[in-house]
């Protein structure tokens, strides 16, 4: 199939044309990931961040998130708000965390989905509906929001979560 796409400056122009200022989310391509072109292809406007989807495959591991999102989050605003690992662990999205702090990247963690699959094949971080995390990833991603907290009542924070 052929066609001609909107384009997405000309899409963020029609919105704000519109009236409307809320915040808009752009992700990158390769499933959302590689924000690496933004310095040639960045919109033109107000209230837009950049969105990436780190995931533990493939190349979207750790020696690829400076040329991917990390150098690029010191010009352009940048979000994950999808992100995690398939094998009820947490190696991965602790060091992506860390790493989101340290370059200010603001993530929102995938998937707040009640029982849906196997929870170390989908990186889903609820058990039920009560919000009971799952083991590994969903536990992690519980204490280190728990370390946020902590962080602004000025308390330690546990080494595991550093």
């Amino acid at each position: 199939y052929n066609y001609q796409a909107v384009g997405m400056q000309a899409l963020l122009d029609t919105i704000r044309q519109s009236g409307a200022n809320n915040l808009v989310i752009v992700g990158g391509i390769d499933w959302g990931f590689d924000l690496s072109q933004l310095s040639t292809y960045h919109l033109n406007g107000t209230n837009v961040v950049y969105d990436t989807h780190p995931y533990s495959y493939k190349a979207k591991l750790p020696a690829h998130w400076d040329t991917a999102f990390g150098q690029i989050s010191a010009s352009y605003p940048v979000i994950s708000a999808e992100s995690g690992e398939y094998d009820c662990q947490s190696t991965y999205v602790s060091q992506l965390f860390s790493y989101f702090d340290a370059h200010d990247i603001g993530w929102i963690s995938w998937a707040w989905v009640p029982p849906w699959g196997d929870a170390c094949k989908y990186p889903r971080l609820v058990t039920d509906l009560t919000g009971r995390p799952t083991p590994g990833m969903g536990e992690f991603v519980y204490q280190y929001l728990q370390s946020y907290l902590a962080l602004l009542a000025g308390e330690e924070i546990p080494a595991k979560i550093k």
